[in-house]
């Protein structure tokens, strides 16, 4: 009978490892596009402090 209750112990233990594990990455997710969104709506960094300028080929600024 001990042997049903530590199955059920570790059945449980599993799944909130799992589900945590789920729950961070969708946050994680969340935050990342928001990130990109404000990026893509204001073409400056998302914390706000400089304009985003892309990489160096673009401009044209690779050989300096």
């Amino acid at each position: 009978m001990e042997s049903d209750y530590f199955g059920s112990c570790i059945y449980f233990i599993v799944g909130a490892v799992v589900i945590n594990l789920w729950m961070i990455n969708l946050v994680v997710a969340v935050v990342v596009n928001t990130f990109k969104d404000i990026r893509a709506s204001t073409k400056r960094s998302a914390f706000g402090a400089e304009r985003y300028v892309g990489t160096l080929h673009q401009h044209g600024q690779a050989d300096k």
